[in-house]
């Protein structure tokens, strides 16, 4: 009987061996192991900050239409925020358009201008060249009636024609000598006409040109401001009528607007924080933060969820401390070596800091 109770015992305690070595252990992801450290890590307390976000403005005139996100959604790049009219932008753009163009037609109307005046500002007409080659002509003539009449004096004193034949001869030197002066009298006229049209024509040409660099200035300002109001739409965040995300993992933070709001160009419509820019930032007493280094390895434990860690290291200490609850505290940022989407942006943290 005895030697029964024996047996039974033992094999009672075997099998509970056996299931003690059976039972298998859950790997624990994300903690940070500190083993064989020779002194204990620093903790402090912090929380998650975000390196980078994006603002949103609209730069111009516009309306929401609808809203699809609220503050603190996690949002995707091309994620739709929110959908706008955009009925005004488009009437101020064909407003612009329209001021461009006239300046434009204004400048390439005096453009042409100036170049027909310059055309017609010349040193000798037509008319003039005529003259002057009739006067030549004229004075020609006159020489020869001249040569003649020296011939017909000297027959007269011969006795080889009578005195009236000498006289009708000297008579047509002088009309054509009187005809010679009357010509250069006439050219003399048309040229101080020609200079004085010129000399018009050259003003009003100089007035010309500087009206044209005035033109040239409103039309270079007018497509200036047209191309800057066109840019307006550029924005990677603005994709026909509509707000999108351009942050590849974000969450949206500000949303100040509401449907039919009206937009003037100002106002900022959110922020996307960017949720692959984040760190911790905790603040380490004066007594610990000689034991804090560089790249030292850190254990992130958000409050939220003490059940979770996540793996860092030390990535910043600040030099100059500040007082916080009467003591002495100095900055240390910590760059995440993994986040497992679970971090966010203001969220409460202890952290243990190895201090190997």
């Amino acid at each position: 009987m005895r030697k029964g109770i024996i047996i039974s015992t033992l094999l009672i305690i075997s099998a509970l061996l056996a299931s003690c070595s059976n039972t298998s252990k859950e790997p624990v992801k994300n903690v940070v192991a500190y083993d064989n450290y020779s002194k204990a890590p620093v903790e402090a307390f912090g929380s998650i900050k975000c390196l980078k976000s994006r603002d949103i403005y609209i730069g111009f005139p516009a309306k929401i239409e609808k809203i699809l996100i609220k503050n603190g959604q996690k949002v995707k790049k091309g994620q739709t925020i929110a959908t706008i009219n955009m009925q005004e932008y488009e009437l101020q753009k064909s407003q612009k358009e329209s001021q461009y163009k006239l300046a434009d037609l204004e400048l390439q109307k005096s453009e042409e201008q100036l170049k027909k005046l310059k055309q017609i500002i010349k040193v000798d007409p037509y008319d003039m060249e005529q003259m002057s080659i009739q006067l030549e002509a004229m004075e020609k003539e006159c020489a020869e009636l001249q040569r003649e009449l020296t011939e017909s004096k000297q027959l007269l004193d011969m006795g080889g024609i009578s005195q009236q034949e000498y006289k009708l001869a000297e008579k047509s030197v002088n009309q054509k000598k009187i005809d010679i002066e009357k010509l250069k009298l006439s050219i003399s006229k048309a040229q101080s006409s020609v200079d004085k049209q010129n000399s018009d024509n050259k003003e009003a040409a100089k007035m010309i040109e500087n009206d044209i660099e005035v033109l040239k200035e409103k039309a270079r300002l007018a497509k200036e401001d047209l191309d800057s109001y066109i840019s307006l739409l550029s924005e990677e965040y603005i994709k026909d009528g509509t707000i999108i995300s351009d942050v590849e993992n974000g969450s949206i933070s500000e949303l100040g607007f509401k449907e039919n709001d009206q937009l003037d160009g100002t106002k900022k419509i959110c922020s996307i924080v960017d949720l692959d820019q984040l760190i911790a930032e905790v603040d380490v007493s004066e007594e610990d933060i000689k034991n804090v280094k560089l790249d030292a390895p850190v254990k992130i434990t958000p409050i939220a969820d003490k059940s979770k860690s996540f793996s860092g290291k030390v990535s910043f200490i600040s030099g100059d401390g500040f007082t916080q609850n009467g003591e002495i505290v100095f900055p240390v940022e910590i760059e995440f070596i993994d986040g497992g989407g679970f971090l966010l942006p203001q969220l409460s943290i202890d952290v243990e800091i190895s201090n190997n």
